[in-house]
């Protein structure tokens, strides 16, 4: 074994520190290479989205663990005699939601994004009273909880074809593969307090007799997996490139939303039963989205 003098020791620290620099900056060469290598662009992907929300009833099987689809999905509630009650399948809102994409373009045309999106869960869940003799009166209560979105996109491309003749036309056509997680800060069940998240609705039938209904809001999970497919295109005028457009299918995995409703009824003013359901959402649905690839890298120089 030999030692060295702590002299010689202090001249090898800096000669060490310059090897292990220029390791560094050898494997960010290869690492700038190979990306090069695959990627022909990088791009920024601002995008605006429409979509539909999906409920069930009831508590599904592995309510708290993972499932990719609900064992005992159903939109109907036991029926009775003062009651019609059920949960819409598919239902929209008003709502639009905003996010941005990094995107890179591939050597064979097919395109990789990461990216960031305002998303919800929701159930819709209706009723109508049956007791009514001259009007019936049908509400629908829609429940909603605002999340994020983070997904990692691979856009295949398909069906290639040379349209530039044409005035509008679909330059080029994706299957879209994601995977990724929402997050969301929404009410936990045991911090929810009746003056806060209570949201009322009444529906009257022949007055005195009529229904009070309250809806309790909960966020079961914090966090959720997703796996979603669709199809995308780019829109073209002639040569130039328009906007992109997409219609995808999403599926979560783990409970976000639910909800518990409790309908009261009332004869000559005074309760006399009450009714409760549930309702959930994994946040799965259709997205509609309308988005535009502004590329960044390499800048592309305008014509004179």
């Amino acid at each position: 074994m030999v030692f060295l003098p702590l002299g010689q020791v202090a001249m090898l620290i800096p000669l060490i520190n310059n090897i292990t620099m220029i390791k560094n900056t050898i494997l960010l060469l290869i690492l700038i290479n190979s990306g090069q290598l695959f990627a022909q662009s990088f791009y920024l992907k601002p995008k605006i989205e429409y979509r539909s929300y999906q409920g069930s009833t009831g508590f599904p099987i592995n309510f708290y663990k993972f499932s990719f689809f609900d064992v005992n999905y159903s939109t109907k509630f036991i029926p009775n005699a003062d009651l019609f009650v059920k949960t819409q399948i598919m239902h929209h809102l008003d709502i639009y939601n905003i996010g941005l994409n990094v995107g890179m373009k591939l050597k064979n045309d097919d395109r990789i994004e990461f990216g960031w999106n305002q998303d919800a869960t929701s159930s819709k869940f209706n009723f109508q009273d049956s007791r009514a003799t001259n009007t019936i009166i049908s509400e629908g209560i829609s429940s909603i909880i605002l999340n994020h979105r983070f997904e990692f996109l691979y856009f295949k491309e398909i069906l290639k074809s040379n349209n530039e003749n044409k005035n509008l036309h679909l330059s080029k056509k994706f299957v879209v593969f994601g995977t990724g997680f929402k997050f969301q800060n929404g009410p936990k069940k045991k911090e929810q307090t009746q003056d806060s998240y209570v949201r009322a609705a009444f529906s009257y039938s022949d007055y005195p007799n009529s229904l009070a209904a309250e809806h309790y809001i909960y966020s079961i999970s914090r966090f959720s997996t997703f796996l979603s497919l669709g199809l995308s295109a780019d829109i073209n005028f002639r040569d130039k490139y328009l906007f992109s457009t997409s219609l995808t299918y999403l599926q979560g995995h783990f409970v976000l939303e639910n909800t518990i409703h409790y309908i009261k009824i009332k004869e000559d003013g005074i309760i006399t039963k009450q009714y409760d359901y549930t309702t959930h959402s994994r946040g799965s649905g259709f997205m509609l989205q309308i988005s535009r690839n502004f590329q960044v890298y390499p800048w592309k120089k305008r014509k004179e």
